[in-house]
């Protein structure tokens, strides 16, 4: 398993992060309805608001998974926010077909135990500020290629999330 390296923007991302005072937050009606829409619409077995603190990856809502957090240094999340460098949204999908044939991933414990991750595609959510702060991302246990039009879908709704983490207006004109 390869770390994900830390940003070098990591005391401003994690200031962001912490100024949203979200971590640790109850469970809201509203992601939860988002994750469990995501899961029907595109059958996967497990769908996350996720959100990368300093030394976890804690989950602001998720659907096939029985805890709230892991550790960050086996988040496929964590290597999300490092990788991608857009602010612009449809440069902001993560998509890794075949978890088990990634030299970062083959041998992580969340693909080789359970949840036996397979596939993996994530929104990376970012700040008002623009820093990455988290991801929306769905995991299945069989090797899958999203369509555009699937990956047009999973960034709406990603965009959504994250306007509706930074409190923002939902519609700009």
């Amino acid at each position: 398993m390869i770390s994900c390296p830390i940003p070098e923007n990591e005391h401003l991302r994690l200031a962001a992060l912490h100024s949203l005072q979200i971590l640790d937050s109850p469970p809201e009606l509203r992601f939860d309805l988002i994750i469990n829409h995501l899961v029907r619409e595109f059958q996967v077995p497990i769908a996350l608001i996720t959100l990368i603190d300093s030394d976890r990856q804690w989950f602001k809502a998720g659907c096939g998974v029985a805890i709230s957090e892991i550790p960050r240094h086996i988040s496929v999340c964590a290597h999300a926010i490092c990788e991608i460098n857009s602010t612009v949204p449809e440069e902001r999908i993560y998509e890794i077909y075949d978890l088990t044939k990634d030299a970062r991933f083959q041998d992580n414990p969340l693909v080789t135990g359970k949840p036996n991750a397979c596939s993996y595609i994530s929104y990376v959510i970012q700040s008002v500020s623009g820093e990455n702060i988290g991801s929306l991302c769905l995991v299945d246990t069989r090797a899958r290629k999203y369509s555009h039009k699937e990956i047009a879908m999973i960034t709406g709704v990603g965009n959504l999330v994250e306007k509706l983490i930074n409190k923002s207006p939902l519609i700009q004109h």
